[in-house]
């Protein structure tokens, strides 16, 4: 039995799927095709056959050569359904053709490879002192290892006495939440000018954050109901605002679109890695005497690893006349250490 081509995907994530096949010269003596599946793999779908027997002992797959659609070709689609704990994880799929008589007419082993990225914490401070004169920006660093393949996807928190004390920095946000208030502001009566309007902060960065993770307009994650597009003309038929709204619009664009390049360098601060919030802040209202950073990352399939923790110790030195808010950023260092497919 002559094979012509055999195909594996070279690569995939835990739980994508990747498909195999085969080519031969159609040969009349093929009786059946056995493929022994390698264990925490699933079969997710069948190609030119829908019949078959599966064995759970073997874990093998039998297929009737009279249940072939086409007699010189077959294929299947596997899935690996769980979290690999290395950064790559190979297994042979073997596939046997045999003849009436079972007897083996061509032997096939594949294997597969199973990716992910994995962050390792090489150094982050135990104890940081906090006093009067210190600078806010130098007080955490980390400095973390991206190893295996593919794109880490950075959920970051940081965390003291089981509430979350962590915040977004990003220039966008003030940019946006300033164009908000100045138009709004014209709108609130009885006041014709543009002085602020304050408005929840958390709105402001829910709106922004969902226009962000959404590129393509069709895809915004809400949408004007027959009501809201009402209320809108009847915003901008009032000449008197309307020059007014387009001035502060247009003379917040360049500012904008600054922050917007600042806060894609914040997200994406080296190759393969994406901080999915942008740079986070740590802020300290109160005295604290610890804190904990917590990473938690994702592959681009959406698959969840075991997030990294920095557990520090904080000693406040701080007069009681210094006792205000003040934010703390999480600066990371990022070493690469990246799987090679031609390994």
């Amino acid at each position: 039995m002559e094979l012509i081509n055999t195909y594996i995907a070279p690569w995939v994530l835990p739980n994508q799927v990747f498909p195999i096949h085969c080519v031969w010269k159609p040969d009349k003596d093929l009786s059946k095709i056995v493929v022994v599946i390698p264990d925490g793999y699933e079969l997710s779908d069948t190609l030119n056959f829908v019949q078959h027997n599966f064995d759970k002992n073997s874990n093998s797959i039998s297929i009737d050569a009279n249940d072939l659609k086409s007699n010189n070709y077959f294929g299947i689609i596997l899935r690996y359904v769980n979290i690999i704990e290395d950064v790559e994880k190979r297994d042979a799929v073997i596939i046997t053709f045999l003849n009436p008589r079972d007897e083996i007419l061509n032997t096939l082993r594949l294997f597969t490879r199973i990716v992910r990225p994995k962050l390792e914490l090489l150094d982050f401070p135990k104890e940081i002192v906090v006093t009067d004169t210190s600078n806010p920006k130098d007080l955490i660093s980390l400095k973390i290892l991206h190893k295996g393949f593919g794109t880490a996807n950075l959920s970051i928190e940081v965390i003291h006495s089981g509430a979350d004390i962590s915040k977004i920095d990003s220039l966008y946000f003030k940019v946006m939440k300033e164009i908000f208030e100045r138009v709004l502001g014209l709108y609130e009566e009885p006041s014709e000018s543009t002085e602020f309007v304050q408005i929840d902060d958390h709105l402001v960065r829910e709106i922004a954050q969902n226009i962000l993770k959404q590129p393509f307009p069709e895809n915004l994650p809400f949408k004007l109901d027959e009501e809201d597009m009402k209320q809108l003309k009847e915003l901008l038929k009032d000449e008197s605002k309307k020059e007014a709204v387009y001035r502060i619009v247009y003379s917040s664009l360049r500012s904008l679109l600054f922050a917007a390049l600042l806060y894609y360098g914040d997200r994406h601060p080296v190759e393969d890695i994406k901080l999915i919030d942008g740079k986070i802040v740590a802020t300290m209202k109160d005295r604290i005497d610890e804190l904990t950073v917590r990473i938690k990352y994702y592959d681009s399939f959406d698959n969840e690893y075991q997030p990294l923790e920095a557990k520090i110790r904080v000693l406040d030195r701080r007069g009681p006349e210094k006792q205000v808010e003040f934010d703390v950023p999480i600066n990371i260092e990022w070493k690469k250490d990246i799987l090679k497919l031609e390994d």
